[in-house]
């Protein structure tokens, strides 16, 4: 899908979420009579039309390069993300929905709000207002499959660090606004009668001096606010990476509850979430669909669209996936990466591995002469690519014990004999090497590595050698016809890392591997070097003639 038509349909959708957020309440509620056309409703989608054209201004490339490929000089822990120039202007955009959310808020509930209230909490109802735009929009960069990421071109990967962002800030103004609210209750004394009790939805109102609160979810947002803290807290990264799992399904249970809870403690939510969550469902229709229709298997052995034909265990425990499809239209690009599952493992367990081998490398299985036709027709629309997974048996992490339980099912693995193990993906995904910036300058690529890190690497480095050497024409009017040398550079701390990717010495003399030597091309110079870290490294175990 080409970027205009992307920012077509994503101009159509924020149009149609507006109308709906606009006249379903006159259906929706008796108490409605007419459309809501309320300046924050324009506040808000005249954001998204903000950043819609943002992101029309960098189909400029050369622009896009400027401001999305140089990082800024500072990062911060607390917002866990290291700005481009590019990101920095969306993020300027963002304080600035804040602070004029803000100022129509202070002006509306602060200093023209609700005469029963004393300042303090009509401030507290201010940032309440700002815990409704901050939920929204964190909800934005969630998807795997989002206008966001086509349109700006941010991988899923880095568009979630937005997503913590966002966030954390939704945390702080929640936090404020429940302060607020417990500190002026106190002064009243009224802080049990709002703050813990609880009658029902309809309960009678609590009244005081003419004043009524009749918001009966305020103890469930209390509750709310503890899973939030929890949720929170094990999204940090130290709690995150060591225990996955627990982070994930704790996101996936609190979410729904969250966003329930908040549209019953203020009914016009929704007009704002309604963008994020008809993303966040789409999304989930894109991926879960595909990945049931996986599932269906009949009783041909290689009749499943996608399987494991082969497993290898090689040097430092790495596995070796090769992995099957059956898509016609099946294509990533090198640095790409998919998330694998493999149900004899887990069937709810989804991990992210990056694509090993070169998009060049997509071949069709060989034919067999004791198949059928219609078998013989299957397997010629597959394709085949490999992934390569380390198992990391001293982490206590969740990717961890799934690639150790991945080892243990590589070592059972008997090749020619185990048949295929269906299995279900997601993707690709990823623009790990910014695909469209080699026509314009790179002509000297360095390519630098550490240990299994090698991955998305190897599949740069065999696809522009493959185009290089196999299809002349197309790699001198490719995205690569600009690159003159090539030059890898791998740092592992085992030398025998080195053996799990034999294919990337094959194109320099053994005897040239570690002197640094070049060999040339018609179209490219290739160059490696290798840097073992260990101690006591045998170089007698490296690939033949390297020393």
């Amino acid at each position: 899908m080409n970027s205009e038509r992307t920012a077509g349909l994503f101009f159509a959708f924020i149009v149609i979420c507006f109308l709906l957020a606009s006249f379903l309440p006159p259906l929706l509620s008796p108490f409605v009579i007419q459309p809501q056309f309320t300046p924050p409703k324009f506040f808000f989608y005249g954001f998204l039309l903000l950043l819609l054209a943002y992101s029309l201004l960098l189909q400029n490339k050369l622009l896009r390069d400027k401001l999305f490929i140089n990082a800024l000089p500072f990062y911060s822990t607390f917002i866990d993300i290291d700005f481009s120039r590019g990101e920095f202007v969306m993020i300027l955009t963002y304080i600035a929905i804040n602070l004029l959310w803000f100022g129509y808020y202070f002006n509306k509930e602060y200093i023209n709000g609700d005469e029963c209230e004393n300042s303090t909490a009509r401030m507290g109802r201010v940032f309440g207002h700002l815990n409704n735009i901050n939920l929204a929009i964190s909800l934005l960069p969630i998807t795997r499959n989002s206008f966001f990421s086509r349109l700006f071109g941010i991988p899923f990967e880095r568009a979630i660090k937005f997503h913590r962002v966002i966030s954390r800030v939704f945390l702080v103004t929640v936090t404020t606004h429940l302060s607020l609210y417990w500190l002026s209750w106190f002064r009243e004394g009224s802080w049990i009668d709002n703050a813990i009790r609880y009658s029902g939805p309809i309960a009678e109102c609590y009244c005081a001096d003419n004043c009524c609160e009749c918001n009966w979810t305020i103890p469930i947002m209390e509750i709310i606010f503890v899973l939030l803290i929890i949720q929170g807290t094990l999204s940090l990264e130290r709690y995150r990476r060591s225990s996955f799992e627990l982070f994930y399904y704790t996101h996936i249970l609190v979410f729904p509850v969250v966003i329930i809870a908040s549209c019953f403690h203020y009914k016009k939510l929704w007009y704002y979430l309604l963008p994020g969550l008809l993303l966040y469902l789409i999304d989930k229709t894109i991926r879960w669909v595909p990945t049931l229709l996986q599932l269906r298997l009949n009783k041909y052995v290689l009749s499943s669209k996608i399987n494991i034909i082969d497993l290898k265990i090689l040097p430092t425990h790495v596995i070796q996936l090769t992995i099957s499809v059956q898509k016609k239209n099946f294509m990533y690009r090198p640095g790409q990466y998919i998330f694998l599952t493999v149900p004899p493992i887990s069937l709810f367990q989804s991990h992210p591995f990056t694509i090993s081998s070169a998009p060049s490398e997509l071949i069709k299985l060989r034919r067999s002469n004791d198949l059928e036709d219609h078998q013989d027709q299957l397997l010629d629309q597959m394709k085949i690519f490999t992934i390569h997974a380390k198992n990391v048996a001293t982490d206590n992490s969740s990717s961890a014990q799934f690639t150790s339980r991945l080892e243990q099912l590589a070592s059972n693995w008997v090749s020619g004999r185990s048949g295929s193990l269906p299995i279900m993906i997601e993707g690709p995904y990823g623009n790990a090497f910014g695909m469209d910036t080699f026509p314009l300058r790179l002509k000297c690529l360095i390519l630098i590595a550490g240990g299994i890190g090698i991955t998305p690497v190897h599949s740069l480095y065999r696809e522009i050698f493959l185009q290089s050497h196999e299809n002349p024409d197309l790699f001198e009017n490719g995205i690569f016809r600009s690159v003159e040398m090539v030059h890898v550079i791998w740092v592992s701390r085992d030398h025998n890392s080195f053996r799990i990717f034999p294919d990337i010495f094959e194109i320099i003399p053994p005897e040239k591997h570690y002197q640094g030597q070049e060999t040339s091309h018609s179209l490219v110079q290739f160059k490696i070097s290798l840097f073992a870290t260990g101690f006591n490294v045998d170089l007698s175990s490296l690939p033949s003639g390297v020393g």
